[in-house]
């Protein structure tokens, strides 16, 4: 789709003649739009899908009854050691 909002730093769009400055990039302090060699690295912004992060609980472990002090509950029963 073509690009209506233009927003090109001093000089603007086609600027240079040298056709390898054919990327261009948003200066992150002015918000202006220049061109630059398309071999420079530069940051970069993609569209993603929204991800949702979904902390877990730590378990407790489950207790299915108690047993009086000194038992030990085990196998659904309690025991006496």
């Amino acid at each position: 789709a073509p690009v209506i909002y233009q927003n090109w730093d001093e000089g603007g769009e086609g600027s240079t003649n040298n056709q390898s400055q054919r990327c261009g990039f948003i200066s992150s302090i002015t918000g202006l739009w220049a061109t630059e060699e398309c071999s420079v690295s530069m940051p970069s912004i993609c569209k993603r899908k929204k991800v949702w992060i979904i902390e877990k609980e730590e378990k407790t472990p489950k207790q299915h009854g108690t047993c009086p002090r000194g038992w030990l509950y085990f196998n659904y029963k309690c025991l006496l050691v």
